[in-house]
Formats: structure tokens, sequence, C-alpha cells
């Protein structure tokens, strides 16, 4: 009798070792929220169990808080089987979105909940680059990154406005055109176009800005990987003057 009643405790022990006891509520992970310029698009990739089957569960997914797609984690992921035995290999979601949506984007995945638990778990919130944006570049900038995901073939559409002064009282007021009529000299980040105005740049390096002015429409043309804007202001002694321009992006695909 002892020996029977010392198995059945080693049992259930066993089996407590081979399938955890866990929430009611989902379980699970985003394990990663990227651009990825081969496929032009946000590589969301993550898994979720519920404990109340061993089945595959749905997962939502919201850019900026805007519900985006449903899918359902049932791609490959042994790790996660090899995390939890007995629910299987099958817990894993990989998709790809191109969220159009005002911002960096925050994407947030939920697992929904089956079965007796109570709530759809959070698995997590990454933040990527924007493909919409508004920045601020001000008369100090010496170079302001977007923080945008651009890629090859894109359409960018830039519009500025706003007012900076220089530091010299001689200059005046300038728009993002610059100072009209009066061309930059070796010592500006851009030399031979306007003082004051705008600059664009992929870099960020000398060399690297060209004019931007109060806008443009253009098409990317590059590789495949991801790029983002710099922006400044074409001034040889930023710091000593005031105002800012006020910068517009849109990309679409």
């Amino acid at each position: 009798m002892r020996l029977d009643a010392f198995a059945r405790v080693l049992s259930v022990a066993l089996a407590a070792v081979a399938l955890p006891a866990l929430a009611a509520d989902p379980i699970g992970y985003l394990d990663e929220t990227t651009w990825d310029g081969g496929a032009r698009a946000l590589r969301i990739r993550g898994w979720s169990i519920d404990p109340d089957t061993t089945g595959s569960i749905s997962v939502h997914v919201y850019a900026n808080g805007i519900f985006q797609t449903a899918v359902t984690a049932n791609s490959y992921r042994p790790d996660v089987g090899a995390a939890y035995p007995g629910y299987g290999n099958y817990h894993g979601f990989d998709l790809y979105l191109r969220p159009e949506v005002e911002g960096d984007v925050n994407i947030c995945v939920y697992g929904i909940n089956v079965g007796s638990g109570t709530n759809n778990t959070q698995l997590g919130c990454m933040t990527a680059p924007a493909r919409h944006k508004s920045v601020q570049v001000c008369e100090n900038s010496s170079g302001i990154n977007a923080g945008l995901a651009l890629f090859n073939g894109d359409t960018i559409a830039i519009s500025a406005g706003g007012l900076i002064w220089s530091g010299f009282w001689f200059t005046g007021s300038n728009d993002p055109n610059g100072w009209v009529g009066r061309i930059a000299g070796s010592s500006f980040p851009k030399p031979g176009v306007a003082p004051y105005s705008l600059l664009a740049s992929f870099a960020g390096s000398p060399g690297s800005w060209f004019l931007e002015g109060t806008g443009s429409r253009f098409q990317l043309v590059a590789d495949s990987q991801v790029y983002t804007m710099f922006f400044r202001t074409n001034d040889d002694v930023p710091g000593n003057g005031s105002g800012c321009f006020n910068v517009r992006i849109d990309v679409s695909y």
C-alpha cells in the first residue's frame, strides 16, 4: 500500500513537471517588431498559449491603439513547445503588416482568451519608426533624425513651413526656402544654395545634405535596406538665432 501511494504521488509530481500549472488567461510574448526592407512591411513575431487548450489561439494586433488584424498563433515554435511540454510546438505567430498610422508605430499584441480565463492578455508592445510624421527643425539644429522607415520605390511627400532667424540682424526671418537671392558660402553645410534654408539628407553626414525648402514629392530609388531622413537648417552658426521649421513627411508604397 505504501509503495502504491508513493507511485501515485510520484506520478502527480511527474505530471506537474510535464505540464506546468499555468494561469487560466493566455500567456506569451511579443518577440520582434521591426521593418523588413525586403518585404517593405513591419514584421511582427511572437507566441501565445492559452492554458485551457492545446490548440492554437487567436492573437489581435493593434497599431497606435487601432485594431489592425487577427491571426492564429499556429506557426512552428519548437522552443515554446520545449518550454511548455504537453501543449505542442504550434503556438507562434509571424506576420507582416503595413500600418497606416500617425507618428511612430506602437504595436501591441493580445492573446485572445478561450475557456475559463477572464482576460485577453497583452503579450507586449514595441515601437517602430514612422511612415507619417511631423517634426520640428529649429535654428539650432545640426541634424534631426526624423525616425522614418523608407524603402526603395517609396513615394515621399514633404511639406515645410515656419520661420527661423539666423541670429544676424540683417538676414531677417526666413522660411524653409532660406534667404532668397543669397548664396551660401563654403562655411555652410550646403554651399551654393540659399542660406538658412531647410536641408534634408538620407545619411545626416557632411556632404550628404540637399536643399529641401518648402517641400517636394519624389520616389526613392535605392537598395532594399531601411532608410530614414535627417533635417537641418543651412546655418553656418547654428544656435545663436531662434525659430523653427515645421516639417511634415508622408510616405506611401
